[in-house]
């Protein structure tokens, strides 16, 4: 009997597959998937005691369960161009899946890699789009964001909160980080309006940068998103068992921050104000 409450671990194993090869680009065939979840894995073991042989011969054998019609008709993948495609839903039985049994997301989950900057392919913007937009309504935590990735964050996402930092140091003669934001905001306000509210805090403890999607998953960012295009780096997912006690944490940060209004830079009247309450 399998001690998950969605799915046996043969399935679970098998749209595990389906969606890290998605995230690499490659659709794969439903009889490749078919095949993968009725082969038994290879073992490490090389030898087996009487008793296990004994036990292995008397088990009862039935025929292996074909998961990609399961997959279909629960609505988890459907067929793309090339291959199948895990859903939206699928992605999202996944999560649920890791948190009702605690599997572990070392053991299971697929890390999102972004290449440097000597791929000119535009492959970690792309994988970065895709996988920020998967986190919906969400907040991006990042310490170190630059006014520069605002348009894109604002036309490729749903992402609807920013919680930055004001520098320890900022520059005396020329306009520092916030400012610049506050500047970036003001040129795109027919885009921000009620879409985007964004804050900087002033503490000291304020240092990771991670995603936490609408549904309060967390995932952790090697580099700031300024950074992508510079630095390899990756996306990491929070172990289950942390995520609730790190996005109070945040969410804290985040209530205590400031808010920064969108303001010209040509303006003598201040850039931020108090917190709004949201």
């Amino acid at each position: 009997m399998s001690n998950s409450p969605i799915m046996s671990n043969v399935t679970y194993r098998s749209l595990v597959l389906i969606s890290a090869l998605n995230d690499v680009g490659h659709e794969p065939h439903p009889l490749a998937i078919d095949g993968y979840s009725s082969t038994p894995m290879p073992s490490d073991e090389k030898y087996e005691s009487s008793i296990e042989r004994m036990q292995r011969l008397m088990m009862y054998r039935r025929e292996p369960e074909q998961v990609v019609d399961f997959f279909l008709n629960s609505g988890w993948v459907a067929h793309g161009d090339n291959g199948l495609i895990i859903t939206d839903l699928g992605r999202h039985v996944l999560q649920a899946h890791r948190m009702l049994t605690g599997i572990s997301d070392e053991a299971t989950q697929v890390c999102e890699v972004l290449n440097s900057s000597e791929d000119e392919s535009g492959l970690p913007v792309t994988q970065l789009t895709r996988f920020t937009s998967e986190a919906g309504a969400g907040l991006l935590v990042d310490p170190y964001f630059l006014p520069d990735m605002l348009p894109w964050l604002l036309r490729s996402t749903k992402i609807t909160r920013v919680l930055v930092k004001e520098p320890k140091h900022p520059p005396k003669k020329k306009a520092g980080p916030i400012q610049l934001l506050a500047s970036a905001l003001h040129d795109l306000q027919a885009e921000v309006k009620d879409r985007l509210e964004v804050r900087y805090s002033t503490s000291t403890n304020l240092h990771d940068r991670c995603i936490i999607s609408e549904d309060k998953t967390v995932s952790l960012l090697g580099t700031s998103l300024t950074g992508i295009h510079s630095h390899l780096t990756v996306i990491y997912p929070l172990p289950s068992s942390l995520q609730r006690s790190y996005v109070a944490t945040i969410e804290k940060f985040w209530k205590e921050a400031t808010l920064i209004q969108p303001q010209s830079l040509r303006s003598e009247s201040n850039t931020v104000e108090a917190p709004s309450g949201k």
